[in-house]
């Protein structure tokens, strides 16, 4: 994906059609991404936003938050490049609160990242500075990261005319990006410097960059950043005849993509030349596309601007009426501009109300993935994953660790001889006493059926043995009878801790046996 997005596609490609075969949900989700991705890059957006919403809906399905998250990332970035920036806006609020959920401070600081770029899209500069200085503070020390926030807050500084901050602040993105060469980040950023260079009137350094920009984008065959890179050099070339020619190249990549940002930068920036160089019947021409793809996706600062272009256009003409009509939308637009920030201020909102029900959704999700329904332990998917960070920690600090495994002694007779609703009471009585007997630093699972786990961090294993006989007497003594009368039950305990690099849980398993070949209700350590 970094070096050459065709070569992606035809890989990913591949990938779905393997996934497809394996009826594995989260496999397929993840190629599908890969390809949407690709296809993103290539410039099929339609593509790449079916992609999406089919990985999006796998991803759900297998449980996966943090892969749910990516593809709603991708979707909101989809949404953006087709021009419906309120509902990327709110679909990328969502992929937020997900990554909070499961604490992805990295997933988090690029998604933060996007949605500051699309409040930018929309001049909405308060929200999007809000949204950078979160994701700054997240990167701090993670160069690549920082890179990519440094240059969206670049652009913030652009777009509010304060020229010296937008060019500190770009040239400190580049200086990361040298070290890391994340081509298409590097790519994106060395368009807007070039950009910014132009304004400050540096003709030489800004058709400089946009070179740059302009060979890393054919390099990694990636369609959309090289018509922006077109338009960013055909800007900033101070020979006519090949800033023209350049700027057609531009306008006529951007056709054939179809895509409305694209298509509205290179109209409007062929446009506005071909005024500037006397040609105003043509110029009008292209500005009044560009005018027509930035009333299609309510875009009102490019709409303001495309208004005083034409107005000077007409004049220029001696169509005083037209120069008139379009002076007065110029002024309305920038009166309306004023309003329209109150009104994202409202939908950012409203987008984020939307947020907090997604994460109260996720929250519930995350709850049915890692707790167990009945008992309200953890469950068998939790025990997978936090044992092996456990380990690896317990390891790292040379720290005790024990683990300690119980089985209800001859369950099954509970559930035939009286009910599986008397299965139920007595687990969720038992679940109850597991918590009275543990400590606060104890981790409590239902792995299976009748069979529960202990984990006991910095424990040595005759505490561990210690804390298994304290439960394994209470569980003899408790009054099982008040459940169903004559009912009476007892456990075996298999209790091991770390050692070498044996399965621990392995050696549990085989102790508890150990107790219940022994004759069961006793602890085997």
């Amino acid at each position: 994906m970094n070096q050459d997005a065709g070569a992606a596609l035809t890989l990913a490609q591949e990938a779905v059609t393997q996934a497809r075969s394996t009826a594995a949900p989260q496999l397929l989700a993840k190629a599908l991404r890969a390809r949407a991705m690709a296809q993103g890059s290539t410039g099929n957006i339609t593509a790449a936003q079916s992609d999406f919403e089919e990985a999006l809906s796998l991803a759900q399905e297998s449980e996966d938050l943090y892969l749910v998250s990516q593809c709603l990332h991708g979707k909101a970035v989809a949404l953006k490049h087709q021009g419906a920036y309120s509902e990327a806006i709110t679909t990328m609020h969502s992929a937020v609160e997900i990554l909070r959920t499961i604490n992805n401070p990295k997933g988090l600081q690029t998604s933060l990242n996007s949605l500051a770029a699309f409040h930018g899209s929309l001049s909405d500069y308060g929200e999007a500075i809000i949204c950078l200085t979160e994701a700054l503070e997240l990167a701090h020390g993670d160069h690549n990261n920082e890179a990519q926030i440094l240059s969206n807050i670049a652009m913030v500084h652009l777009e509010c005319g304060q020229l010296d901050e937008a060019l500190r602040h770009f040239e400190r993105s580049l200086d990361y990006d040298a070290a890391l060469s994340h081509v298409t980040y590097r790519c994106n950023t060395l368009i807007s410097y070039a950009h910014t260079l132009r304004a400050a009137e540096r003709p030489d350094e800004a058709t400089a960059a946009a070179q740059q920009a302009l060979n890393s984008a054919r390099t990694q065959h990636n369609k959309p950043l090289e018509a922006a890179a077109l338009v960013a050099l055909g800007c900033s070339l101070t020979n006519p005849d090949l800033a023209e020619r350049t700027l057609r190249e531009a306008q006529h990549l951007a056709e054939e993509l179809g895509l409305p940002e694209p298509t509205l930068s290179a109209c409007q920036a062929l446009g506005s030349f071909l005024v500037e160089q006397g040609k105003s019947a043509e110029g009008c021409t292209w500005l009044l596309q560009a005018l027509k793809q930035a009333e299609a996706h309510h875009r009102l600062f490019a709409q303001s601007e495309i208004h005083q272009k034409l107005s000077i256009a007409y004049q220029t003409q001696g169509d005083l009426q037209k120069a008139l009509t379009h002076y007065q939308r110029f002024h309305e637009l920038y009166a309306q501009l004023h309003k329209e920030s109150a009104q994202h201020r409202m939908q950012s909102q409203l987008a984020r109300q939307d947020a907090e029900r997604a994460h109260r959704e996720a929250e519930e999700l995350r709850l049915q993935v890692l707790e167990d329904p009945l008992t309200q332990l953890y469950n068998r998917r939790f025990l997978s994953q936090f044992l092996e960070k456990e380990i690896a920690r317990s390891r790292r600090y040379e720290l005790p660790l024990s683990i300690i495994l119980i089985d209800i002694d001859d369950f099954k007779q509970v559930n035939d001889t009286y009910s599986h609703r008397t299965g139920d009471l007595v687990l969720l009585a038992f679940a109850t006493l597991l918590r009275q007997s543990s400590r606060q630093s104890d981790v409590l699972v239902r792995q299976a059926g009748d069979e529960f786990v202990i984990i006991a961090p910095e424990t040595t294993l005759p505490d561990a043995q210690n804390l298994a006989e304290r439960l394994r007497q209470r569980i003899a003594e408790h009054p099982w009878d008040t459940i169903v009368p004559g009912l009476h039950l007892t456990v075996s305990i298999g209790v091991a801790d770390l050692l070498g690099e044996e399965d621990l849980l392995d050696r549990a398993d085989k102790l508890l046996y150990t107790a219940k070949r022994a004759g069961k209700n006793r602890v085997a350590a």
